[in-house]
C-alpha cells in the first residue's frame, strides 16, 4: 500500500469512528469580509466594518480550561479551547479554520491563535487548533 492510499484510508476511519462515537460538535466561524489594517488607529470606530461571514463547522473538543498567565501585576486566567477539525482540503476559503478567525463555541466567542495542521504523505489529515476565549 502507497502512502496517499494509507493517509486516504486514515482519514476514513478516523472520520468514520469519529462520527459513530459522536464527539462532533456544532461551532460557528466568523471569517471577516475584509482584514482591519488600521487596528491602532485612534479615529477607526468600527462602525463601517461589515458583518463577518459566517459558517457552521464541526469540531472535536479535546480540551477546555483555564490557563494561567502569570505576569508581574498578577495573575491573568486565560480560557482555553484546544480541538481538532478534520478537513478535505475541498472547502471555501471561508470554512477554513485559520489563525486570527473567531470561533463562536457554546455561545461563548474565541480566537483562533494556533493552527497546526497534522498530515501524512502530504494529505490534510486533521488541524489541531488553540483558541483563546475573547473578553
Amino acid at each position: 500500500m502507497d502512502a496517499a492510499k494509507l493517509a486516504e484510508k486514515v482519514k476514513r476511519v478516523l472520520q468514520k469512528q469519529i462520527r459513530a462515537k459522536g464527539y462532533e460538535a456544532e461551532a460557528l466561524l466568523l471569517t471577516p469580509i475584509e482584514k482591519n489594517l488600521r487596528k491602532l488607529n485612534i479615529t477607526d470606530t468600527g462602525e463601517n466594518t461589515p458583518e463577518p461571514h459566517s459558517e457552521n463547522i464541526k469540531i472535536v473538543v479535546t480540551s477546555h480550561g483555564i490557563k494561567e498567565n502569570s505576569t508581574e501585576l498578577g495573575d491573568n486566567p486565560d480560557e482555553i479551547l484546544e480541538f481538532i477539525v478534520i478537513e478535505d482540503g475541498s472547502e471555501s476559503e471561508l470554512k477554513k479554520v485559520e489563525e486570527d478567525r473567531i470561533l463562536i463555541y457554546l455561545g461563548k466567542k474565541y480566537i483562533v491563535e494556533l493552527v497546526s495542521p497534522a498530515t501524512l504523505a502530504g494529505q490534510l489529515i486533521i488541524k489541531e487548533v488553540t483558541a483563546k476565549a475573547v473578553r
